[in-house]
């Protein structure tokens, strides 16, 4: 079992393998260091627009090209909560 405590602004993202396997037009794997590249792009960027982005990204990587694996992201974010004044 593991246990993370997130604090308000973090973000978890859970990603299939065919993220980090995509490959560019020489057939060069993304890997975990391009994925971490493509985040830390869009530190602005939000929910669905975070993932808009990651995936226009991951298509630049591929050329355009039809992902060869499936592709999966699931993003936990924690908000801050509203104040109640």
């Amino acid at each position: 079992t593991v246990k993370f405590i997130l604090t308000d602004g973090d973000r978890l993202f859970i990603a299939s393998d065919g993220i980090t396997e995509c490959p560019d037009a020489d057939g060069t794997l993304l890997e975990e260091r391009g994925f971490q590249n493509i985040l830390s792009r869009h530190p602005e960027k939000t929910g669905p627009d975070l993932v808009a982005a990651i995936m226009d990204d991951l298509q630049s990587y591929t050329g355009g090209a039809a992902f060869p694996d499936d592709i999966s992201i699931l993003l936990i974010e924690v908000m801050p909560e509203a104040s109640s004044d």
